[in-house]
């Protein structure tokens, strides 16, 4: 054979991002797209190299490397199908240089081979790294020319999204009101692909307040935001205070970590009429005053419109009539 010349091209190249589920490789493999994607931690990512022998003479020996990235575990390297099959394969840890060596192949001309790998990206993997490895295959002699393969690029994505619910007002008088929210990516910019809204309610007093101190487990999910506008319509009940917060994920799966607790919060004023006061005032007892005058300090929160403060001016009445 001619020395100096490219004994192999690179017929078909791709790459597989395969998603660990624990400790268990999803069944379903996502081919990277064509511009190179993103990739978050944890990520396991398979190589295949592909070649076929267009010399057109028999090929005694082949030789393929490929370095691995140090982004990746060394100890999830594992290697999957190759053609042929019996491949002698070594790793070199100092280097971290992977070598697929098979002598007396006998590639025949317009014959095809592969080899595959992979590996899981490194919790701490660099946030927008860029992977870009490379393969070279040859004869496996010393004066032999490589032929350089170049593998798509992937970039790592470690950053989680941010988000935050905004309602604008801490006290309303209608029953539904729109919960807008902020969310952005960083890092490598996956950009926000859902966002989901949980929310708490808690019956108040007369002044607002929540009866109890709320725990993470007196959220529930709301609903979730998968694109459109950047808002969710909420309901909620006169005389309640309602509690949210936004939890974000990206398109490579980051999700936003935060301590479960309230972002934003209002509460619903009850609906107040004369009716409903006038059985406020049969239930009062002459002699309570204390009672009458928190029922006077409740019924102040009423007036915040001429219905409201019509009815408390009758109810004013009412109650000096008991003191």
């Amino acid at each position: 054979m001619e020395r100096g010349r490219f004994y192999f091209y690179l017929s078909f190249l791709s790459i597989f991002v395969l998603c660990i589920l624990s400790s268990a490789v999803a069944e379903n493999s996502i081919t990277s797209d064509p511009s190179g994607p993103n990739v978050k931690p944890g990520t396991r990512i398979s190589y295949v190299i592909n070649f076929e022998n267009i010399t057109g003479s028999v090929v005694p020996n082949l030789r393929i490397r490929a370095d691995l990235d140090n982004n990746f575990e060394r100890t999830s390297l594992s290697f999957g199908q190759s053609s042929p099959n019996d491949f002698a394969i070594s790793f070199d840890e100092a280097s971290r240089t992977i070598t697929w060596k098979k002598d007396g192949i006998n590639l025949a001309p317009n014959t095809s081979a592969f080899v595959t790998f992979s590996a899981i990206l490194r919790d701490d993997a660099m946030d927008a790294y860029t992977l870009t490895e490379v393969a070279y295959v040859d004869d496996g002699s010393q004066a032999s020319t490589f032929s350089e393969v170049n593998f798509k690029q992937l970039t790592i994505d470690a950053s989680k999204p941010l988000s935050y619910p905004m309602i604008g007002t801490d006290i309303l008088q209608s029953t539904s009101f729109p919960i807008l929210f902020t969310a952005y990516d960083l890092g490598a910019n996956s950009e926000v692909k859902s966002v989901a809204l949980y929310y708490a309610e808690k019956a108040a007093d007369g002044v607002g307040k929540p009866l109890t101190i709320l725990k993470p487990e007196d959220f529930r999910l709301f609903s979730t935001w998968f694109g459109g506008e950047r808002s969710f319509n909420f309901t909620g009940t006169p005389g309640y205070e309602y509690y949210f917060y936004t939890i974000a994920t990206d398109n490579v799966g980051n999700v936003e970590t935060k301590e479960q607790k309230s972002e934003a919060s209002v509460y619903i004023e009850p609906i107040c009429t004369i009716y409903d006061v006038s059985l406020v005032i049969k239930d009062l007892k002459a002699s309570n005053k204390k009672l009458v005058r928190k029922t006077r300090s409740m019924l102040d929160l009423y007036a915040k419109s001429g219905a409201k403060a019509q009815a408390l001016k009758i109810a004013d009445i009412q109650l000096n009539s008991f003191i």
